[in-house]
């Protein structure tokens, strides 16, 4: 009997790092896997119900599977498009594959900047979104750094403004992994859920996932290459800072080379002490951490993985908040303003000059 098994994401839980995996591994002479990556438009397509695209599919889970290797189905976006997910397991099922899903979770705190520092910093709605919220409950937004608002109105309650690029709001664990759980028990396929393992764990993310679908903890590299690239926390608030002006910026998959390689005039500009971004992670992960331990202990998962890395009580939010303005405000407006305009201008010049050079 085929095994064959969907890898969910979701989307900032490790999923890049595990298609690049799959791709090498899958397409060495001594693969010890099968691998089908789907194509977005064709995930779209499933999730519509286009019968081509299932027949299609179908057919090359058919040609793939093997009773001797596993084939592993991987996209981030099947975690949210239950239709094509479903669909394609049924067809799994329908040529009597041995069928399961396998996705990562991880502390919310470290989702959200994840998913604010990869695309949402330069979205102009989102940000703009983001100070509107704020002004709402009368905190000046221009005080604080992007993905400080971004963190700030989540705490406030305003879950939405954590949805990721693709408008999905799924970072409540305990009821969107429950909820997949409860599809897929439905045609009898278990869905494992794991904590994505820190850089430095003692089994990395290839190894334990190569584990989890059943190779050998050898038949992965110990050190998970890094494959999308991570922004510098100067060039994020930069971006944002010169969208907030009017100046065009990159968009959301656009010049990620440029982007990495940062700024030197930008990164001189110094940036707020961390302590304020810490504090509002801890609060929500605070927020978070009972429902966290009724979903870990229902998914046979760690519970000490989501344990906030300092205990802050939600209730001292307004005050904590009300503490920062005031420190903020005690710097000069001046000064503060010319930080704000100083990376704006220079991520200006710099993005031109990049467009500049791509066209000659």
């Amino acid at each position: 009997m085929a095994r064959i098994i969907f890898h969910l994401g979701p989307g900032k839980c490790g999923s890049s790092a595990i298609q690049t995996y799959l791709r090498r591994t899958s397409a060495a002479a001594d693969a010890c896997l099968h691998a089908i990556l789907p194509r977005s438009k064709d995930i779209q397509a499933l999730e519509a119900g286009d019968g081509g695209t299932i027949e299609g599919y179908a057919a090359r889970m058919a040609r793939a599977a093997a009773p001797g290797l596993p084939l592993i189905i991987s996209h981030e976006a099947l975690f949210k498009k239950k239709a094509a997910l479903l669909a394609l397991v049924r067809a799994a099922l329908d040529q009597g594959a041995d069928a399961s899903a396998l996705a990562y979770v991880r502390r919310q705190s470290d989702y959200l900047r994840s998913v604010y520092g990869q695309w949402l910093f330069r979205e102009p709605n989102r940000i703009a979104e983001t100070a509107t919220i704020l002004r709402g409950h009368d905190i000046d937004p221009m005080l604080f750094t992007g993905v400080e608002r971004h963190l700030m109105a989540i705490a406030l309650g305003h879950h939405d403004v954590g949805r990721d690029a693709g408008g999905f709001t799924r970072f409540d664990w305990s009821d969107s992994m429950s909820a997949m759980a409860q599809e897929l028990g439905a045609l009898e396929v278990p869905l494992t859920v794991a904590a994505l393992p820190s850089r430095d764990a003692e089994r990395p993310l290839l190894v334990d996932f190569a584990t989890r679908i059943g190779l050998a903890s050898d038949a992965a590299p110990t050190d998970d290459a890094v494959v999308n690239a991570a922004f510098d926390p100067a060039i994020v608030e930069a971006v944002s800072n010169a969208i907030e002006r009017g100046f065009d910026m990159p968009g959301r998959h656009e010049a990620n080379r440029f982007l990495a390689v940062g700024d030197a005039t930008v990164q001189a500009i110094p940036l707020p002490d961390a302590a304020f971004l810490t504090w509002l992670g801890d609060c929500i992960d605070t927020r978070f951490e009972a429902r966290n331990l009724a979903f870990a202990k229902d998914f046979g998962i760690d519970p000490a993985y989501f344990k906030p890395r300092g205990i802050r009580n939600p209730e001292d939010l307004a005050e904590r908040i009300r503490q920062e303005t005031a420190l903020r405000r005690a710097v000069p407006a001046a000064e503060r303003l010319a930080h704000i305009q100083g990376r704006a201008d220079a991520m200006q010049r710099a993005w031109q000059h990049f467009q500049a050079g791509r066209k000659a």
